[in-house]
């Protein structure tokens, strides 16, 4: 039996416990019957901070909550984990915590039990848990942090052969952390590559993601003046939520060209950037070094603050707009939908903490505020995405449709419009001024276009072989 559709109202957690209260119900009753975490801070297309949370967690992504001790990360991730899921295993539900510490042992202390038959450890099915709360990762040490690599992969490599983790295709983890420089006795560093595993990094300590005062008002209201996490009631909607990301997934099979143009501009176009000779240079290890050599002051070119991100990145950029745009849809479905918007903020929200940007400046005149840097940023590639936006998109569209490959577009003095290809002999040479967009002399290097236009007219060219076969077929 298929499980029902999701609706948005379901995935209401403390905006529940709220209007619960202003119809009158009791706090004591509330607290029995719903969810407290509460953060209406509007971030995106009628999406709130708890959102943008639930976005991952509906695509079976991996998302890492950070900020100051008391910011609600915890309560957030275990009311998903109790009112989405169903609970603990162990108690029927299909979520697992594992809080971190110096010693933790992940296989022995959670993963398995010790056969009397086999003699030896044995799998005692946490592994197929849908949903891994994660909490205080970087209370391990990075050697004990190393386990958390099978979560971020979805598999667990036991004897040689890889284990899926999670059940019916789906597999989702929220991990907390407390970062700071020195300020949280008891940490350790976190490395790039685990970084790499988690598609959505969330800080609260920024006011962009921060609850509003309203809710730390009514979230005083809701609870006992009680510090520890609030129980959320047992609840299992988790068939609903494997179905909502099998939606998402079809939704990826079908990912629009202004979304696979983004995707490209920022994977291939800040890969590279122009050196003094006017050819292009490839952005290594230490890109960002022969910017600061040479930089004397002013404004700062856009190509010295940001990389491009790497391949994992890309895709969970690509899986995470997909899935913003699936919620904003479910939360109101009159709301219109700008992909190329979508794009550009969930590249915000999936790479400020990936290693694409400058960190010598995010260090010297950002002050390591990953979110504040990384947002500022993706507003500016984005102004620069739309320059050319119009000569991508009918360069794509035209030779994915129609097998017309443009790769320079042309103006005539006093008629106002662009045309695209070359100009006919009709036109006044006199009067045709030639406009080669695609080229590397922007703050963004668009080279890159040329070929991908080419692999649209490919795309073009094999569904017309396609459509050919599938006619004789018929005859």
């Amino acid at each position: 039996m298929t499980a029902e559709k999701l609706t948005y109202n379901e995935l209401r957690l403390g905006e529940g416990a709220k209007d619960a209260f202003l119809s009158g119900i009791s706090p004591e009753e509330i607290e029995r019957k719903f969810p407290v975490y509460l953060n209406t801070r509007e971030v995106y297309a009628g999406l709130n901070a708890t959102d943008i949370v639930v976005a991952g967690v509906l695509s079976g992504m991996n998302g890492l909550l950070v900020g100051d001790t008391g910011c609600g990360k915890s309560q957030l991730a275990s009311d998903i984990a109790r009112y989405y899921f169903g609970g603990e295993r162990k108690d029927g539900g299909s979520a697992l915590t594992i809080e971190g510490h110096p010693e933790l042992e992940i296989y022995e202390e959670v993963l398995s039990e010790f056969s009397d038959k086999e003699k030896k450890r044995v799998l005692n099915g946490n592994h197929k848990a849908k949903y891994w709360n994660l909490e205080e990762l970087n209370r391990c040490p990075p050697f004990a942090q190393n386990q958390f690599f099978s979560v971020g992969n979805g598999r667990l490599i036991r004897g040689g052969s890889a284990i899926p983790l999670g059940e019916d295709g789906y597999v989702s983890s929220l991990a907390t952390a407390n970062l700071g420089n020195g300020e949280y006795q008891g940490t350790f560093e976190t490395d790039k590559a685990l970084y790499n595993r988690f598609g959505v990094i969330v800080d609260f300590d920024y006011e962009m993601f921060s609850p509003t005062d309203e809710d730390r008002i009514f979230i005083d209201e809701l609870v006992a003046a009680n510090p520890n996490l609030k129980r959320a009631p047992i609840r299992d909607i988790s068939d609903k939520i494997v179905v909502a990301k099998e939606e998402i997934d079809n939704m990826l099979r079908n990912t629009s060209l202004e979304a696979k143009a983004v995707s490209q501009y920022l994977e291939l176009g800040l890969a590279s950037y122009r050196g003094s000779d006017g050819k292009p240079v490839r952005k290594t290890k230490n890109w960002w070094e022969p910017f600061e050599e040479n930089f004397t002051g002013g404004t700062r070119p856009l190509k010295s603050l940001v990389r491009n991100p790497q391949p994992r990145t890309t895709q969970a950029l690509m899986r995470y707009a997909t899935s913003l745009h699936y919620l904003a849809k479910l939360k109101n479905p009159k709301r219109k939908i700008n992909p190329i918007d979508t794009m550009f903020k969930a590249f915000e929200l999936t790479a400020a903490y990936q290693d694409v940007l400058n960190p010598l400046v995010l260090s010297q005149e950002y002050k390591k505020e990953h979110p504040v840097m990384m947002a500022r940023v993706a507003e500016q590639l984005k102004a620069d995405f739309r320059k050319n936006e119009d000569y991508i998109l009918t360069s794509f569209e035209s030779a994915r449709n129609r097998g017309d490959v443009f790769k320079q577009y042309f103006k005539v003095k006093g008629d106002g419009q662009t045309y695209a290809g070359e100009p006919s002999d009709e036109v006044d040479k006199n009067k045709v001024t030639v406009v080669k967009p695609f080229n590397n002399l922007g703050e963004v290097n668009l080279t890159w276009v040329n070929s991908a236009i080419d692999v649209q007219k490919k795309i073009h060219d094999m569904k017309v072989k396609q459509g050919k076969r599938g006619k004789k077929n018929k005859k």
